[in-house]
């Protein structure tokens, strides 16, 4: 069984505002430096979270307190996770304030994970859509290089914790006590690793949608669709009249996705220097993840799992061995060393699963020149360009059936294709106006 105990985490991830913020200990004296960060967290306050750092950063800087390193170690990865998303911890703006601050996000001086947690006394106003409103890619940015960033160093703190610590963290607000170990550890960077991935990989793609000029339309025809043009989609014919994915449109309505021929000539993906670089960070961070969810995996936790704060049981442990070859062919394949996968298996609670064979070549997954010139999304920033009747003729036969070919060697129909878009033209239409205008695009 696992058992996944978090008590300890979101603690000290959604410490909420409090008054006052109490001193801290001499790093390098004889003083317990755990006991003074937990002492300092539970003051759950901005100054409480910030003493708790420093205690802790001095803790690992100090030969004389070694002892207490691992679990410094794993209270500092949260603890700096938690300040990086506090507005008010970084003199000056941190990048986050600075990107609320342009949505127009105004938090009058609470505590932001105050705001998480729903115990801010006074709420915040915004976020308000104006025609200076940040565009998507501005989120983008800050997801990939600062978040993504952050993820990654506390994920290394987790991993340079001791193959041997097994200890109990107790006192940590009015919470009991939870065993925490190296395994524990490994899990929890492995899921950090991951999402650092994510936050990578998503930058790569050009998304750079005006938010505003997008929900405007939507919103002024909400309000009177008599008078007001049908809000955009992603994809239209050239007039009422053409004929869209075999069926006749029915109204006039201006859509996004241009012509496979009109984005060709588009950068439809972000191929700059600083996105591409993000390509062999991600597989960097994948791999990391990979290795730290095996560590955890097979980590040979004591039978007492009552206090544990992650429990990997026998079962689970059994279907992961079961199930390594199959995962290591797909690290190999992730580190290019060998780029086909083949069907693997595991049983668990007298139940089989297949894990399914494919091919993932690295060199076409992780090299920008994959990515460089396809065609996937539109730039949203400009003015609306309508799409010729056989675009999706265009983009299965040249772009986004090829390129999934490409990566991991399978072959999409052309319903496949036709599907797809339909599924994110009614997400688009639900997003922006609360419910799928048409049915088929």
């Amino acid at each position: 069984m696992l058992r996944r105990f978090w008590v300890v985490v979101p603690a000290i991830l959604l410490a909420s505002c409090g008054s006052g913020g109490g001193g801290h200990s001499n790093d390098c004296g004889g003083d317990d430096p755990i006991a003074a960060a937990v002492a300092n967290l539970n003051e759950q306050s901005p100054e409480g979270l910030a003493n708790a750092h420093t205690v802790l950063a001095g803790a690992l800087a100090c030969s004389n307190s070694a002892e207490y390193h691992s679990m410094a170690h794993f209270l500092i990865s949260f603890v700096r996770v938690a300040l990086f998303l506090d507005d008010n911890q970084v003199e000056g703006g941190s990048s986050l304030s600075e990107l609320l601050d342009d949505m127009h996000v105004d938090l009058h001086g609470e505590f932001l994970l105050a705001l998480l947690l729903g115990d801010n006394t006074v709420d915040p106003t915004g976020p308000e859509l104006s025609p200076d409103f940040p565009h998507s890619a501005r989120v983008q940015a800050f997801l990939s290089q600062d978040l993504a960033n952050e993820m990654g160093l506390a994920a290394q703190e987790l991993e340079n914790i001791s193959d041997d610590f097994s200890e109990t963290l107790s006192g940590l607000f009015s919470l009991p006590g939870a065993e925490i170990d190296y395994g524990d550890c490994q899990l929890v960077a492995s899921s950090m690793r991951t999402l650092q991935a994510v936050l990578y990989v998503q930058a790569v793609l050009d998304m750079n949608a005006d938010i505003y000029r997008i929900d405007s339309r939507a919103q002024l025809w909400l309000e009177a669709p008599d008078i007001n043009p049908l809000p955009f989609r992603i994809f239209c014919g050239d007039h009422p009249g053409d004929i869209v994915q075999d069926q006749w449109a029915d109204n006039d309505r201006e859509g996004f996705l241009n012509s496979a021929v009109c984005l060709d000539s588009l950068s439809t993906f972000d191929v700059s220097p600083e996105a591409q670089s993000l390509l062999a960070s991600a597989q960097q961070a994948m791999l990391k993840a990979m290795d730290d969810f095996s560590r955890g995996m097979l980590y040979d936790d004591d039978d007492n799992s009552a206090d544990d704060a992650l429990y990997v049981g026998p079962d689970i442990q059994d279907a992961f061995i079961q199930a390594s070859p199959w995962i290591d062919r797909l690290q190999e394949a992730i580190a290019g060393t060998q780029s086909f996968i083949p069907e693997g298996g595991f049983t668990y609670a007298g139940k089989y699963y297949a894990l399914p064979s494919f091919k993932l070549d690295a060199a076409l997954v992780f090299n920008p020149d994959t990515y460089a010139g396809r065609t996937f999304l539109p730039d949203y920033t400009g003015t609306p360009t309508v799409a010729t009747v056989n675009s999706f003729d265009l983009l299965f036969t040249s772009d986004l059936p090829q390129l999934y070919w490409d990566l991991i060697g399978v072959q999409l129909s052309h319903q496949d294709v036709l599907e797809f878009w339909n599924y994110m033209n009614r997400g688009w239409d639900k997003l922006w106006v609360g419910w799928a205008l048409e049915d088929n695009y």
